[in-house]
C-alpha cells in the first residue's frame, strides 16, 4: 500500500484530518488521521529477520559511483565522523563486494606510519579472512566517536558478542547494511539507490507525519473496497531518518526513511486491508501484482476460513502458520510503520524485509514481539 507523493503531501495540511464522528462535541478539536490509497497502493508487512547467501560475490563496477555519492551524503549529513574508521565486509555476495568498494572510495583505507600520518585513519577487514580475536582486538583500539561499518550478506557474529550494540555501549558510531544475500542482482540498484536519504531534505516531512501520528485519536486506512480503523491513541511516533542530533547513539541500520508508531491499546485495531507483500518462510520479500485481502478483529488477525479471497497465496498462508505455531494460534498486529523512502516500491522492490520496510507507504508487523515498544505480558 504505497503512499505516493501526493497523499503523503497530504499529511503535512489539514485537509487529511478531520474530528472523528465517533467523537463528543467537547471532543471535536482532537484529530482522526484518513490514509487514502488508489488501486495501485497497498499495503506491506513486515514479519522476521534472515539469514542467506548469494552465489555471485563480483562488486557491480557500475553502480559504485552511485554507492559513493550517497555514502558522502550519510556520513556528512547523518554521522559526521571525525576520528579513525574501520570497515567490516564479506565478500560473500555482489552488493557486499559493491558497498565495500564504494565505502573504501570514501573512507579510503590507510595505514598511518610515523613519515605519513592521516588524520582520520581507515582500516579495512574481511570479515572471513580474520579472526575473531583480531576483530575484536580491532575493535577495543578504536576510541570514543570512531565510526566502524559493517557490510554484512548475513549477519555477522561474534559468539555472544552483540556487535552494534556494544559499539554503541563504547561511543562508536555504527552504520550497519545487512542480510545483503537476501537481494537479488537486478534489485542492487534500486538498494543503492535508498540510500540516498537524509535528515536536511526529508525531515521536515517526517517530523509532520509524526506530529499528526501522534495528535490523531483515531486513524483510518482505506484501501480500494476496505477500510480499516484504530481507535486509540497511538505511541510517540519514532523517527528513522538519520538525524541523531542529541542522541547518545549514532548511526543505525540503512537504508533508512521511516515514521513508527502503534496503537497504545492493540486491541482497537479493526477492519479489512489490501496487501501487495509480505515475507515467506524462506525470508525473501514477495510482492504481488493483485492485492489480497486480510481482516483484523480487535487487533487479531481472522482465520482465512471466516472470509474467502481467492487471491489469497499459498505462501502468505504458510508463513501466518509458522506465526501461529510460535504464538498459540493468535496472531496479533503491532507496529504502524510510514515508510518515507521514494526509491523502494512497487516500482523498485527488494527482498530484504527490513529495507523494504521504508518503502513509501504503509507497513504493519505481525506477532506479539516487538523490541521498541513494550507492552504488559
Amino acid at each position: 500500500m504505497n503512499l505516493l507523493t501526493n497523499r503523503l503531501a497530504l499529511l503535512r495540511s489539514s485537509t487529511i484530518l478531520r474530528s472523528s464522528p465517533l467523537l463528543s462535541p467537547s471532543q471535536h478539536s482532537h484529530t482522526s488521521l484518513l490514509l487514502r490509497h488508489n488501486k495501485h497502493n497497498r499495503l506491506c508487512l513486515n514479519h522476521q529477520r534472515y539469514y542467506t547467501t548469494s552465489p555471485s560475490s563480483h562488486p557491480q563496477d557500475d553502480l559504485i559511483p552511485i554507492a559513493s555519492k550517497h555514502i558522502k551524503s550519510i556520513l556528512h549529513n547523518s554521522i559526521q565522523p571525525q576520528k579513525e574508521s574501520l570497515i567490516l565486509y564479506d565478500a560473500q555476495c555482489g552488493l557486499s563486494s559493491t558497498l565495500a568498494s564504494a565505502y573504501s572510495e570514501v573512507l579510503k583505507p590507510t595505514t598511518p606510519t610515523s613519515s605519513s600520518p592521516s588524520s582520520q585513519p581507515c582500516s579495512i577487514i574481511d570479515f572471513d579472512s580474520s579472526t575473531p580475536e583480531n576483530i575484536l582486538s580491532t575493535f577495543d583500539q578504536l576510541p570514543e566517536g570512531a565510526l566502524v561499518v559493517l557490510i554484512q550478506t548475513t549477519s555477522f557474529r561474534l559468539a555472544n558478542y552483540r556487535i552494534r550494540l556494544e559499539l554503541f555501549k563504547r561511543g562508536i558510531k555504527t552504520v550497519e547494511h545487512v542480510h545483503l544475500g537476501l537481494i537479488d542482482p537486478p534489485q542492487y540498484s534500486s538498494y543503492i539507490n535508498s540510500l540516498y536519504f537524509n535528515p536536511v531534505e526529508h525531515g521536515p516531512l517526517a517530523r509532520a507525519v509524526k506530529n499528526k501520528v501522534d495528535s490523531a485519536k483515531r486513524i483510518t486506512v482505506e484501501c480500494e473496497g476496505t477500510s480499516l480503523t484504530i481507535d486509540s491513541d497511538m505511541e510517540p511516533c519514532l523517527l528513522n531518518i538519520g538525524d541523531y542530533s542529541g542522541m547518545k547513539n549514532i548511526g543505525g541500520t540503512y537504508p533508512i526513511g521511516e515514521v513508527f508508531s502503534e496503537p497504545k491499546d492493540l486491541s482497537k485495531v479493526n477492519g479489512e486491508l489490501m496487501l501487495f507483500g509480505y515475507p515467506n518462510t524462506q525470508y525473501k520479500i514477495e510482492t504481488h501484482p493483485i492485492p489480497f485481502k486480510i481482516k483484523i478483529r480487535n487487533g487479531y488477525l481472522v482465520n482465512f476460513e471466516e472470509y474467502m479471497d481467492e487471491n489469497t497465496p499459498q505462501s502468505f498462508k504458510d508463513i501466518i502458520s509458522v506465526i501461529k505455531q510460535h504464538e498459540e494460534g493468535d496472531v496479533i498486529v503491532r507496529e504502524f510503520g510510514l515508510g518515507l523512502n521514494s526509491s523502494l516500491g512497487k516500482h523498485a522492490p527488494v527482498n530484504e524485509g527490513t529495507s523494504f520496510e521504508r518503502q513509501k507507504g504503509l507497513h504493519f508487523s505481525l506477532g506479539k514481539k516487538h523490541n521498541v515498544f513494550k507492552k504488559p505480558g
